[in-house]
C-alpha cells in the first residue's frame, strides 16, 4: 500500500468519528440497475459508503479508470472512491475498519477474502438480497454487437411480392431528378439531449440526470423534402414558423 492511500484511509477513519463506514469492492464498468440496487442498499447498512474501485490492471476492465472513478463519484449513495490494486484490499481494510463489507447475493456461497479480516476488529459481511440480473461484460457485448452490420439476404422477396425489381427501382430513383415537387406540411425540430446518469431520486423512481451536449435535427414535413432533395429532385417546401429562435433563418 502506498503512503498516499494510507492517509487518505486514515483521514476517512478519522473524519467519520462515529459513523459507520460500509465498504463495496469492484470494477463497475458500466452502471447498470444491478451496481444501483448493490450500492443504495449498501448505503442504508451503514452512514458513509466507501468504494474500492478496482484498477485498469484487473481482467475484463473495458471502461478506464478515471471514467469509471467519475461516474461512481456522480452516484448520490457514494461518499469516497479509493482505488485498488491486486494487492492493496486486505491492507486497505485493516487501516479503515469498516463497519461492514457488502457484497452481491451471488458471493455468498463462495469464500471470500474479507471475512477473514473482518473478524479481527468485529466488521461484518453482509449480503445483498437482491438477485444479480446484470452483468457488465454481457451488456457491453451486446452493444458491441448490435453495432455489427448484417447483410440483408431477403430484400428479393420483398421486391417479388410487389413485383419490382432493382432495375426498376434505380429507374425510379433515377426519376427523381426530372421531378419538381411541392411539399406543404408543418416543419419540426427535434431536439436530442444527451445526458450521463448522476443516480436514483429520493422523490420518486427515476434516474437523475445531467445533460452534457444536444443536438438538433429537421422533421416533420421539414425531412420529407430535404430526402427528396437527397434524391436528386427540385423540391420547394413551404410551411408556417412561429415567432421564435428557431424560426430565424442564419
Amino acid at each position: 500500500m502506498t503512503e498516499n492511500l494510507k492517509r487518505k484511509l486514515e483521514k476517512i477513519k478519522f473524519d467519520s468519528k462515529n459513523n459507520r463506514i460500509v465498504f463495496v469492492s469492484g470494477k463497475f464498468n458500466i452502471i447498470h440497475p444491478g451496481h444501483l440496487r448493490l450500492l443504495n442498499f449498501a448505503r442504508s447498512c451503514g452512514d458513509i459508503l466507501i468504494i474500492g474501485l478496482l484498477d485498469d490492471s484487473f481482467p475484463e476492465i473495458v471502461i478506464d479508470q478515471k471514467s469509471r472513478e467519475e461516474a461512481l463519484h456522480g452516484l448520490e449513495a457514494v461518499d469516497e472512491v479509493i482505488i485498488l490494486d491486486a494487492h492493496n484490499l486486505s491492507s486497505c481494510l485493516s487501516v479503515l475498519k469498516p463497519y461492514a463489507v457488502v457484497k452481491g447475493a451471488e458471493y455468498s456461497s463462495v469464500d471470500n477474502l474479507e471475512r477473514e479480516i473482518l473478524k479481527e476488529f468485529g466488521g461484518k459481511l453482509i449480503f445483498s438480497s437482491g438477485e444479480a440480473r446484470f452483468s457488465s461484460r454481457d451488456l457491453i457485448r451486446k452493444e458491441l454487437l448490435s453495432n455489427k452490420y448484417t447483410s440483408m439476404n431477403s430484400d428479393t422477396l420483398f421486391l417479388d411480392k410487389h413485383e419490382s425489381s432493382l432495375n426498376k427501382l434505380k429507374v425510379l430513383i433515377n426519376n427523381f431528378s426530372n421531378c419538381k415537387v411541392l411539399v406543404i406540411g408543418e416543419l419540426i425540430i427535434d431536439e436530442y439531449i444527451y445526458c450521463e446518469p448522476l443516480g436514483m431520486s429520493q422523490e420518486d423512481p427515476t434516474i437523475v440526470v445531467s445533460p452534457f451536449d444536444n443536438k438538433m435535427f429537421v422533421g416533420g414535413a421539414g425531412i420529407v423534402a430535404a430526402h427528396l432533395v437527397g434524391l436528386g429532385a427540385d423540391a420547394t417546401f413551404i410551411s408556417v414558423v412561429g415567432n421564435d429562435q428557431t424560426s430565424k433563418v442564419g
